[in-house]
């Protein structure tokens, strides 16, 4: 069994309307697995909003066509290859709109999982990613935020250390696996959620986000291996 799913609020910032939203997450269901990623436009950003938007479409697209190769490929090439997919497609967009590609910075998480529970990330900047490895494992952090020495110094989008700071994890063994992407009070959120396996609709729920004040999102990956069918009766 293979769940995925997402969710996404906006802001008292952004007058909680979700076309006000920076936040942009996208699922693709690619048969055998499945691609989420959620992307955060950078705040002081003036095209943050539309870098997410573009990110988060062009990694959907990448991990449906790449997530074999992303489980077997030395991880320096595969940053190089998301680095410069990210690059093109958001210099081609600052181009297009005659604005400086510095001004389209964004955040990153990137993940696909298969049936088996195998599965890869992309992370650049803020927001957390909380794994579990099995059935009677405890939840841990999977990737920690990046912290600058500023407010949005880190991680972004089109900056000067994007490459460096892009991480990549992958788990290659066969697992019972679930990863969420989380962003602004999401973490929280799922701190106090029971069961956020069997019930992940509810971390956006006002009981346990209340109403927040910047941009929060999550995404999850969920797999189970089907249990093996009892051998008939001599």
């Amino acid at each position: 069994m293979l769940k995925s799913g997402s969710l996404s609020r906006a802001g008292k910032c952004h007058e909680c309307l979700p076309e006000n939203s920076w936040d942009a997450v996208m699922e693709q269901d690619c048969g055998d697995w499945k691609a989420a990623v959620v992307c955060s436009g950078g705040s002081g950003c003036a095209n943050g909003q539309a870098a997410a938007r573009l990110t988060a479409d062009a990694l959907a697209e990448y991990l449906s066509v790449h997530f074999e190769r992303c489980l077997l490929e030395a991880p320096e090439v595969l940053r190089m290859e998301v680095d410069g997919l990210i690059t093109e497609v958001l210099t081609y967009a600052a181009k297009k709109a005659g604005a400086d590609p510095a001004g389209f910075g964004c955040r990153v998480m990137a993940a696909a999982m298969d049936r088996q529970g195998r599965c890869c990330l992309f992370h650049l900047g803020d927001g957390i990613v909380v794994g579990k490895p099995d059935d009677d494992g405890d939840w841990f952090t999977f990737s920690y935020a990046q912290r600058g020495l500023s407010p949005g110094a880190a991680g972004l989008t089109m900056g000067d250390t994007m490459f460096r700071d892009l991480r990549f994890y992958r788990q290659v063994q066969p697992a019972d696996r679930a990863l969420f992407l989380l962003t602004g009070d999401m973490p929280e959120a799922f701190a106090i959620l029971p069961e956020p396996e069997e019930h992940p609709e509810l971390l956006g729920s006002p009981e346990l986000l209340g109403e927040p004040e910047n941009d929060c999102s999550a995404a999850w990956l969920i797999a189970r291996q089907e249990p093996e069918p009892p051998e008939p009766p001599q």
